[in-house]
C-alpha cells in the first residue's frame, strides 16, 4: 500500500517505519504539492526584491564567500552545486536509516522551511526506489546533517539544482 503525505503530521513513526523499513511507496498529496510549488514561488520572488541583501548561502556563498553579496549569474551558478563533501570513514549507514532521513527531510520542505522545486521532491521520493549510495557513519566533522546528505545526494542532485 503507498503512503500518501499530505503535511508534515503524516511523518508519523508508524509511515515512516513502513516506507524506510517495509519498502512501501511514498508520495505526496496533490494539495500538498500545491502547498509546495506555492511556497517556492514565494521563495524565489523574495529572494528577486532582497537580490542585494547578504542572504547566506542564497545571495553569498558559504564560509569566508559571505562577505560579498553574489550577482544573478552568481547566484544561479552556486545555486546548481551541493557543499562540499570531505571524507568520512566507517561502516555504512544502514538503508533503512538513509530512507527515514529521506522522509524527515520532507518535514522541512512541507513545513515551508525547504523551498524545493515540486520536481526535487519527487526526485527525493523517487531515490526511496532505489538502492542508495554509501554514507560512512563516522568522521562527519560538520554540525548537522550537511556531510551525510552530501553522501547521499550528490551523485543525483549536484549541478541540478536552482537557487534555495
Amino acid at each position: 500500500m503507498t503512503v500518501v503525505i499530505d503535511s508534515s503530521d503524516d511523518l508519523t513513526l508508524d509511515n515512516i517505519a513502513r516506507v524506510a523499513w517495509m519498502g512501501e511507496p511514498c508520495r505526496i498529496s496533490d494539495r500538498a504539492l500545491s502547498v509546495i510549488r506555492s511556497r517556492r514561488h514565494e521563495f524565489v520572488d523574495f529572494v528577486e526584491q532582497n537580490a542585494d541583501r547578504h542572504l547566506y548561502g542564497i545571495t553569498t556563498r558559504h564560509h569566508v564567500g559571505a562577505k560579498s553579496v553574489l550577482g544573478e549569474d552568481g547566484r544561479a551558478e552556486f545555486a546548481t552545486r551541493l557543499p562540499s563533501t570531505p571524507a568520512t570513514v566507517g561502516p555504512r549507514l544502514p538503508e533503512r536509516l538513509l530512507r527515514a532521513v529521506l522522509l524527515a527531510r520532507l518535514a522541512d520542505v512541507l513545513n515551508g522551511t525547504a523551498c524545493l522545486r515540486v520536481e526535487t521532491v519527487h526526485r527525493l521520493l523517487d531515490l526511496l526506489e532505489t538502492d542508495l549510495p554509501p554514507v560512512p557513519a563516522r568522521g562527519n566533522g560538520e554540525p548537522g546533517d550537511i556531510i551525510p546528505l552530501g553522501h547521499l545526494l550528490r551523485t543525483h542532485f549536484d549541478g541540478t539544482l536552482e537557487i534555495g
